[in-house]
């Protein structure tokens, strides 16, 4: 299987296949180009917008299934010490991947047996930080789980971007 990156180029990407060692040139389309700009617009206005939240996400559940297997979860942020709404659309422009209710009062999270309000805000955390995050310092100030789990020596940058921000529920 074939390995994209993306290069800084306007209408190529360049496909490097480790097994025959040939890097090929893919055609994309300036739409692509210009939504893949867009997503990432996006997704940077969220993680200032977080910052400005001191990277805090409140969740409340608005409803649960007769069946108990989904939820509709929303999300706040607190900005100069008011609730505010995690704009839905910037996480739909920016390409996020959980759906919001079609009511459009939440988001829809499948499942049960853990918590689900926490599971909504990591899935936003790795999606607006994928490559991770640096290390904030000693917990608690820092989210990241290699504190609790007493890893040594203490990583300067965290692998997994899922755990930058806090959950907390109203």
């Amino acid at each position: 299987m074939p390995i994209v990156r993306p290069l800084i180029m306007t209408r190529s990407i360049l496909s490097f296949d480790e097994t025959d060692m040939s890097a090929t040139i893919q055609k994309i389309s300036p739409q692509k180009v210009k939504k893949q700009a867009e997503q990432e617009q996006a997704k940077e206005s969220l993680r200032q917008l977080l910052a400005k939240a001191n990277y805090t996400v409140y969740t409340d559940v608005k409803h649960v299934s007769r069946s108990g297997m989904s939820r509709i979860i929303e999300s706040y942020i607190t900005i100069d010490n008011q609730i505010e709404t995690l704009p839905p659309y910037l996480l739909d422009n920016a390409g996020f991947y959980v759906k919001r209710a079609k009511n459009g009062e939440g988001w829809n999270m499948g499942g049960c047996g853990m918590d689900m309000g926490f599971a909504l805000v990591y899935d936003i955390s790795q999606f607006l930080y994928p490559q991770g995050f640096d290390c904030l310092g000693e917990y608690p100030q820092c989210p990241g789980t290699d504190h609790v789990n007493h890893v040594v020596p203490m990583p300067k940058h965290h692998d997994s971007g899922g755990y930058r921000l806090r959950q907390k529920w109203l």
